[in-house]
């Protein structure tokens, strides 16, 4: 579990950054955390949504994918690089991310919602339907 005193304040600061629309300076901070610690999971997420924000949308898909691979069962990486997929058409690619989110956390509605979407863009309704009975 994380220990909410063991956070980096300069991630505090980045998040902070991006609620308040500053993805540019976000995006710096977060790669100066990401210089000393390259594994941090929740740092490479927060990147690629800085990345997502500045319409950089390869780039976020990049850093999702690598927070993927630092952690198979990070949701919220999963969840994310599915959504920047669909952003970018790639309905097949967001299909398979967006079945990962749903396995590692069910009961997250929008991980089915976007699952829903993706099959239904990709030309699936009828493997969509079967999920759903």
């Amino acid at each position: 579990m994380l220990d909410v005193d063991d956070f980096d304040p300069n991630h505090w600061e980045a998040i902070e950054l991006l609620t308040k629309g500053k993805n540019v300076e976000a995006e710096e901070k977060l790669r100066e955390i990401l210089e000393k610690e390259p594994a941090n999971v929740s740092v490479m997420c927060d990147m690629g949504f800085a990345l997502e924000r500045q319409g950089r949308l390869a780039d976020a898909e990049d850093a999702y994918r690598t927070a993927t691979e630092l952690s198979a069962t990070y949701q919220h990486a999963w969840y994310n690089l599915a959504g920047v997929l669909v952003y970018q058409k790639k309905f097949h690619e967001a299909i398979v991310a967006f079945e990962r989110a749903v396995e590692l956390l069910p009961g997250y509605p929008f991980s089915w919602e976007g699952l829903a979407y993706s099959l239904w863009k990709d030309g699936r309704f009828q493997r969509l339907l079967m999920r759903l009975v």
